[in-house]
């Protein structure tokens, strides 16, 4: 008689934990908002648009656009999720990304003594790093591949109020920073394409690449007088993860 009764507690509990894994599947599905927490490593760069031709530098050295290459950054963000349709979502919150670019080593100054020997030269390496913080808009669809995962597309800008620049000199001679604030606007269309899944426990677990380019141009202060003939345009490729909690149910 006792075993009898542990086998039937055991399948009461068994029973009981069924009902609740299903119970909240459903809150799952049925959540209509989500708070969700997202970081991504990003290769950056910029497209450079010449505007007119600078002037003939005679010799030949100092910094040019041509000795950029990319840099590592990273965005992360906090995002709202409102579900506003059955396949369809909108984002908003808030981003902070580091986008920028490097230099490769260049003759930065070379000056000659009367006899036309070499007295002073500097070699240097830009680290250009722009911190920015702005609020992003997406509108996310999803369709479903299993009864938990899920293919999701994103389209959307971001709007930059408050930015940080900092621009590492590396020469031979010094080696020094140089940083700045600002309150400019920028802006930068994204989208990304990916996975979700929908655990049990209303946590939604995301795996996207993304793509961000920038609308509006910035002005590479160190290129010197250069920078006026030049509009540099930001742009990055990510992997983003993210962590998602679900709440709130439809009526």
């Amino acid at each position: 008689m006792k075993k009898f009764l542990i086998l039937v507690y055991c399948i009461f509990i068994w029973h009981s934990l069924l009902a609740q894994d299903s119970t909240n599947m459903q809150v799952t599905k049925e959540s209509k908002w989500a708070l969700n927490f997202l970081f991504s490593p990003d290769y950056n760069y910029r497209i450079s648009h010449k505007i007119a031709e600078p002037p003939i530098n005679s010799s030949g050295v100092g910094y040019k656009t041509s000795d950029q290459i990319p840099k590592i950054g990273w965005h992360a963000s906090t995002l709202l999720s409102y579900k506003c349709a059955k396949h369809f979502f909108i984002q908003t919150g808030l981003i902070l990304e580091n986008k920028g670019y490097y230099t490769k080593r260049f003759l930065y100054y070379i000056s000659y003594d009367k006899y036309g020997q070499i007295n002073y030269y500097d070699y240097r390496t830009y680290k250009m790093n722009y911190y920015l913080i702005g609020i992003p808009l997406l509108m996310n669809g999803e369709f479903e591949l299993s009864k938990r995962l899920y293919a999701t597309f994103a389209l959307g800008i971001n709007y930059y109020n408050i930015s940080r620049s900092v621009i590492k000199h590396i020469g031979v001679v010094s080696t020094y920073e140089r940083e700045a604030f600002s309150f400019s606007n920028y802006l930068s269309g994204n989208g990304s394409i990916g996975l979700n899944y929908y655990t049990k426990q209303n946590v939604i677990l995301s795996l996207k690449p993304t793509f961000t380019g920038f609308l509006t141009s910035h002005r590479d202060s160190a290129l010197g007088d250069d920078a006026w003939y030049h509009k540099l345009y930001l742009y990055s490729y990510g992997v983003e993860f993210g962590i998602g909690f679900g709440f709130g149910k439809k009526k």
